[in-house]
């Protein structure tokens, strides 16, 4: 006799029900695990280039919150024996840059051996490069530099920390529903002993 035989049809159903919402709360979790992963994940748009330029995305058009440059541990005399903005010569020359030589580094930065130079701010005319300077910005620098996308990198971490929370939620409902389900029947659902199998 199977396992499932000890329980009435309305058992069996639950117990199904109950390991199908255990299987997709198992499922939620693991996604959510990945996706609060994927919040910390950082890529830079100009990846250890001394001199070329980057292209701003339509979004930054209408006003951005920057772009934030690195450079190796190595390099930083290079950059901040003076000001970073000074030997970086970046086009549009009406684009400004804070110099933050002083900062301590992110921990992505640490993980690859960057201190940070400054910031192309969001105080920037970024609306005259896109209308003026088909939206393209240009450098030359003393040594390679790294360049992050200051608005796309924290909604990529935002989004990724919502859906984290989001899967967890639902990892949670699912496991709590399925442990119910699962574990009811064993409480009420049962063929008492001499009833045999109960009518269909």
């Amino acid at each position: 006799m199977g396992a499932l035989d000890n329980f009435t049809g309305c058992g069996k159903c639950s117990l199904i029900s109950g390991g199908i919402c255990l299987l997709i709360g198992f499922i939620c979790l693991v996604m959510g695990m990945q996706s609060g992963a994927s919040a910390g994940d950082f890529t830079f748009i100009v990846d250890g280039e001394k001199s070329g330029s980057f292209t701003l995305a339509e979004q930054h058009c209408d006003g951005s919150l920057g772009f934030q440059i690195s450079a190796k541990t190595a390099d930083k005399d290079a950059f901040c024996a003076g000001e970073p903005s000074d030997v970086l010569n970046i086009e549009p020359d009406f684009l400004n840059m804070d110099n933050q030589c002083a900062f301590p580094s992110d921990e992505y930065e640490k993980e690859q051996d960057l201190v940070r130079l400054g910031s192309l701010h969001l105080l920037n005319d970024w609306p005259k490069v896109c209308s003026e300077h088909d939206s393209t910005v240009k450098f030359d620098a003393p040594a390679p530099i790294y360049i992050m996308d200051v608005e796309k990198e924290l909604g990529e971490a935002v989004g990724g920390v919502l859906g984290a929370m989001l899967f967890t939620v639902m990892a949670g409902g699912f496991c709590l529903g399925g442990l119910i389900c699962a574990t009811a029947p064993c409480c009420c659902c049962r063929i008492q002993e001499g009833e045999g199998t109960p009518a269909k």
